[in-house]
């Protein structure tokens, strides 16, 4: 699950990048001052991550990453994210924000978003596919499941974000 750790740091530091982007526009200092301890944080934390995934492998030399069954982090996403309705769900609405997200920041009138609040937009879709992804695993997991429940509650996770912006 390391693996994981380290693609949600990927995509902060993504987020990190827009972030020192817009603040770089604005010219706001705090800001700046406030992306550049972020990412310091995320180094860190990835540096930490790095540090056990060398103790673990120096032990027995095995995989970096395993799942909740012991399965690796690969076919935890291929057997039952991809292969689920929930997983579906999730994967649909996490691209479609990773769409608006790219939208909003680079012609938010495309997307019926305000020129004024554009590039909050594009923060809140562009950080909202890591976080539906947390709810998709708090919702279905450790069983992952398929449930109407569990459907509904992911697609009201995935959906959130449009809400906000368009409700």
């Amino acid at each position: 699950m390391r693996f994981i750790g380290f693609l949600g740091i990927f995509a902060l530091i993504l987020v990190n990048i827009l972030g020192f982007v817009l603040t770089w526009h604005e010219r706001d200092l705090k800001g700046l001052a406030l992306m550049l301890f972020m990412a310091v944080m995320l180094a860190f934390f990835a540096f930490i991550l790095w540090r056990g995934a060398r103790l673990e492998r120096g032990a027995d030399q095995g995989m970096l990453a395993v799942g909740w069954a012991g399965q690796p982090v690969g076919s935890f996403f291929r057997s039952v994210v991809a292969r689920s309705r929930e997983g579906g769900i999730f994967l649909v609405g996490a691209a479609a924000s990773v769409i608006f997200a790219v939208l909003s920041f680079l012609c938010p009138d495309v997307v019926g978003i305000s020129p004024a609040r554009a590039s909050a937009h594009a923060v809140l879709f562009g950080i909202w596919p890591v976080t539906s992804f947390v709810w998709y695993v708090k919702v279905c997991g450790p069983t992952f499941k398929p449930s109407a429940l569990n459907s509904i509650l992911v697609l009201l996770g995935a959906g959130f974000p449009f809400y906000l912006a368009y409700g």
